[in-house]
């Protein structure tokens, strides 16, 4: 089992990525892979490393719930420094403000807020009937304009950062549930996974003009570097049978893995 979110820390390309339980941090398609954490049966999921360079943050299963941990770029020291949810998945963070904000797919979905250290939790959209969460696997924040966006279980969804003014952005095939979501700002874009049809996705911040970018095989995660310009996914190797790999661009070229 192979997913990962992929970041660049301070303009340098520093690939995070996870594969066979444990989060790796790797520099270049011709570096060595060095590992940061895991090594147990416990699976990694979310992982977002923050623009400022001092610490990785990622989701892991526990033997009851869900837990947070960041480890210290420097020294690579891991600590846990959340542990109130039950089935924590993607994260993303705010640094300007502080937060740390994450998907949780308990009963109908929810997402939750907290400190970057941990500290403070709070529910910011609870599961409900109208299902506005259900089916969460994956989110991201669009700080310039103070909006987090998720995805869903037949849809792209949107609100402001403190959970108000929910709305659809697109509406997609009922039964798809994407994997993954990177927001643009750049371009005003939010891009998507669809396992379903092997493809990422691409809308425009009205939601007008859904298009295919990507022909992906079971594109699991990914992400884009800071300046926009390129977009990072990795295949789930559980369902591509390739082995895994990351790639780079809509060129697909090979990074590593």
């Amino acid at each position: 089992f192979l997913i990962t979110i992929l970041y660049s820390v301070n303009s340098v390309a520093q690939i995070y990525y996870v594969s066979d339980d444990t989060l790796w941090v790797q520099e270049s398609g011709d570096a060595e892979p060095e590992a940061i954490a895991g090594g147990s049966t416990l699976p990694i999921y979310g992982v977002a490393a923050d623009q400022d360079g001092e610490y990785v943050y990622w989701t892991q299963d526990a033997a009851f719930g869900s837990d947070i941990f960041r480890a210290d770029l420097d020294s690579l020291k891991k600590e846990k420094i959340n542990e109130q949810s039950e089935s924590a998945r993607g994260i993303a963070l705010d640094t300007v403000n502080g937060k740390m904000y994450w998907a949780d797919l308990v009963n109908d979905g929810a997402i939750y807020r907290a400190n970057l250290d941990g500290t403070e939790t709070e529910t910011i959209i609870a599961g409900e009937s109208n299902g506005v969460t259900n089916g969460i696997l994956d989110l991201d924040l669009d700080t310039v304009n103070g909006k987090m966006y998720w995805v869903k279980r037949g849809a792209i969804m949107r609100a402001g950062m403190d959970g108000s003014d929910i709305e659809t952005v697109v509406e997609i095939t009922s039964y798809v549930q994407p994997t993954a979501i990177v927001i643009d700002t750049n371009s005003e874009n939010v891009y998507w996974t669809n396992t379903s049809t092997d493809e990422i996705m691409r809308a425009p911040f009205d939601g007008s003009e859904s298009e295919s970018v990507v022909n992906a095989e079971s594109p699991a995660a990914m992400d884009i570097d800071a300046a926009g310009t390129k977009l990072y996914w990795v295949e789930d190797y559980s369902y591509s049978g390739g082995g895994g790999a990351i790639y780079l661009s809509i060129k697909s070229r090979r990074f590593g893995c």
